[in-house]
This record gives C-alpha cells, sequence and structure tokens, in this order.
C-alpha cells in the first residue's frame, strides 16, 4: 500500500515539474509606442438619493438631507499603437488617479500589455495602468 502511495506522489509531481511552459504566466515586454490620442470625457451621473430623519428629545423636529440628482465624473481614453495593434484604454478621472491628458499627442511611449491593462511609463517614469477596452489592427 505504502507503495503504491509513492509511486502516486513521484507521478503528481513529475506531471508539476514537466508541465507546459505556456501555462506559466510569462513577463509582458515594454516596446516603444506611440500615444495617438487622449480623450478627457466629463459626464454628470445619477447619484443614489439618500435621505436621513432625525428627530429630537420631544419626537417633533424632522430634518431631511437632500443629495443632488447628479454628480460629475471624469474618465479619460488613451489610444496607443503599439506592435502592429492599436490598444484603446479606459481609466477614471478619479481624485487620486493620473491625469494622461498631459502627456504629449503623437509622442513615442514605453508600453506593454499586461493581461487585460495597457502599462504606459509615464513622463515622470511612474506606471499608468488602464483598463484595454478594445484591440484593432494597425492598417
Amino acid at each position: 500500500m505504502n507503495l503504491k502511495l509513492n509511486t502516486l506522489v513521484a507521478a503528481f509531481g513529475a506531471a508539476i515539474l514537466l508541465a507546459p511552459a505556456s501555462y506559466a504566466k510569462t513577463a509582458s515586454v515594454c516596446q516603444t509606442g506611440k500615444l495617438l490620442d487622449v480623450q478627457e470625457i466629463t459626464e454628470f451621473v445619477p447619484t443614489a438619493q439618500i435621505g436621513q430623519a432625525r428627530q429630537n428629545k420631544n419626537g417633533k423636529d424632522w430634518t431631511m438631507i437632500v443629495m443632488p440628482p447628479t454628480r460629475k465624473q471624469t474618465t479619460y481614453v488613451v489610444i496607443v499603437a503599439l506592435d502592429g495593434i492599436i490598444y484603446t484604454a479606459r481609466s477614471s478621472g478619479d481624485f487620486w488617479g493620473y491625469n494622461p491628458s498631459r502627456m504629449i499627442v503623437d509622442s513615442e511611449v514605453e508600453a506593454c500589455v499586461d493581461s487585460n491593462k495597457l502599462v504606459i511609463t509615464r513622463p515622470d517614469g511612474k506606471q499608468y495602468k488602464p483598463t484595454i477596452v478594445r484591440r484593432e489592427r494597425d492598417r
């Protein structure tokens, strides 16, 4: 019985060690691409209406808090040509995020694709990682 268990463990270990390299995640290689366009889209989106009621000690005074019906939302869209493919990527314009509209259109950028992210090296050396929403062949 112990011999069968040892054989099974050895076979399982060999299967893991001899698995094809294609199953391993490979690091993407960054290349020089061209920044074709940067768009800043600002729109007003509906907000969730949250009301709050408060009552004083006597149970009479009610106060309602009304939220504005819409809020401002900014989204950035970047288009980069990289190795014969044109990538369109999108990111939110939250307070802590990077504003890519500072980058110069038609300039060369270091970029690579990591799963569904387009990793662009910013002018300050940091990385900007918007989500890829479209891929098309460069004609």
